[in-house]
């Protein structure tokens, strides 16, 4: 198989079938073999049923229907899952992303890149809404990571198979799929694609995912700075305060045993040796966790995976 486009889908009814008919359009003046994957996120809307209306007249097109819904990340993971191509290329539901310019990102990584990012020179979103957090997101994403890609938001970009396989996906890690594949060593490129404004349904995206993506951020930066020894980062960082906590309590075990010093200097030392102690131990809890995401991660998505009520090839 030449290709897979992977689409995640959450509550687009109104525009699945047109989605359909432009990206068979565009696909078929392509002489290669191709598969299609609707990846619908748990909708509500009656998105479920048209995307199985579409799948009766056309036998390419692959479904995977999640029980609930689950987020971006993991419905693009459960597709990379089931494609079969050897490049492929993901897209949004909503039409913003034009069909078109799938050919554009398919030649790209033919030519020797790892990964495409589409690039959305002139977006058709509102301006304060959207457009300015986003510039401001793709500059700190830049800045942190040293991997500069000016639309890290953009979700029409192109993974040679090899690579994508070896990245997990959760929360809205989708975003960052270029960042750790440039982290290993992947050839990375971006390319101006179109931008159309939405005509129907309902935009999914808005401020309040800001928070998540900068949280995000952090996790991704730690990941790739700390994959194989996230625990050597946080244990260092708490041998400071494990310092101060013990010398803090040391301090006050010598002031119990001077009941003539002041109650309440002995209260203050003790609280903080206390909450230093805290702070180190918190530091290195974390660093544990964070060594369980990591081994953990293809847990998830097998267990996302399970929790597929209707899967059609």
């Amino acid at each position: 198989m030449d290709l897979s486009v992977i689409v995640p889908l959450y509550n687009e009814k109104e525009n699945v079938d047109e989605l359909y008919r432009r990206i068979k359009r565009e696909l078929q003046k392509l002489s290669l073999t191709y598969e299609v994957i609707f990846v619908d996120d748990g909708s509500t809307d009656g998105t479920t049923e048209a995307i199985k209306e579409i799948k009766k007249a056309a036998p390419e097109l692959k479904v995977i229907i999640f029980n609930r819904n689950y987020g971006q990340s993991e419905a693009m993971a459960a597709g990379f899952e089931a494609a079969r191509g050897e490049v492929l290329v993901t897209m949004d539901g909503d039409l913003q992303n034009d069909p078109a310019d799938i050919i554009r990102i398919l030649m790209a990584v033919r030519s020797g890149y790892h990964v495409v990012c589409g690039w959305r020179q002139i977006r058709k979103d509102n301006l304060f809404l959207r457009r300015i957090p986003s510039a401001l997101a793709n500059a700190l994403i830049a800045y942190v990571t040293k991997v500069k890609i000016r639309d890290l938001g953009c979700s029409l970009k192109g993974y040679r198979r090899d690579i994508i396989k070896h990245i997990h996906l959760y929360s809205e890690m989708h975003r960052f799929i270029p960042i750790v594949a440039a982290s290993i060593g992947s050839r990375i490129t971006e390319v101006p694609v179109s931008h159309k404004p939405r005509v129907a349904g309902k935009s999914k995206y808005g401020l309040s995912r800001t928070w998540k993506v900068l949280l995000d951020l952090i996790k991704i930066k730690l990941l790739v700075d700390f994959s194989s020894k996230p625990m050597t980062l946080f244990g260092l960082s708490s041998i400071p305060f494990w310092f101060l906590g013990t010398t803090f309590l040391g301090f006050y075990y010598y002031d119990f045993l001077n009941p003539s010093l002041v109650p309440d200097h002995a209260i203050v030392t003790l609280g903080s040796g206390i909450l230093f102690i805290f702070l180190a131990f918190s530091l290195v809890s974390f660093g544990y966790l964070m060594e369980l995401v990591i081994k953990t991660g293809d847990y998830k998505q097998n267990k996302i995976l399970g929790d597929v009520s209707w899967i059609q090839k």
